[in-house]
């Protein structure tokens, strides 16, 4: 999995955006994966992977995140809204 990570999707976002610094772009990955395991670990995140039609296995694509809490998600990204009457309108 990981020599498909650096040979597929690495490959691509360096070609895709021309990205010349790849050790630097390498350990902003990570520590972004830290990040998220942070929002996992505090349950403001959580990780959604698919499963085959029957539900029995796992299928080996990229898993999606969701808040958990959409009010809280909201509060942060439209803070001038919060209190409003037009609250989660734009």
């Amino acid at each position: 999995m990981r020599n498909l990570y650096r040979t597929v999707y690495l490959k691509d976002i360096y070609e895709r955006y021309n990205i010349e610094r790849k050790a630097e772009f390498e350990e902003l990955v990570r520590t972004i994966e830290t990040y998220i395991g942070y929002l996992e670990n505090a349950f403001m995140i959580e990780k959604a992977e698919r499963h085959d039609i029957k539900g029995k296995k796992h299928i080996g694509s990229t898993p999606k995140y969701y808040f958990k809490d959409l009010g809280l998600r909201n509060a942060k990204m439209w803070p001038k809204y919060i209190g409003t009457r037009d609250c989660g309108e734009r």
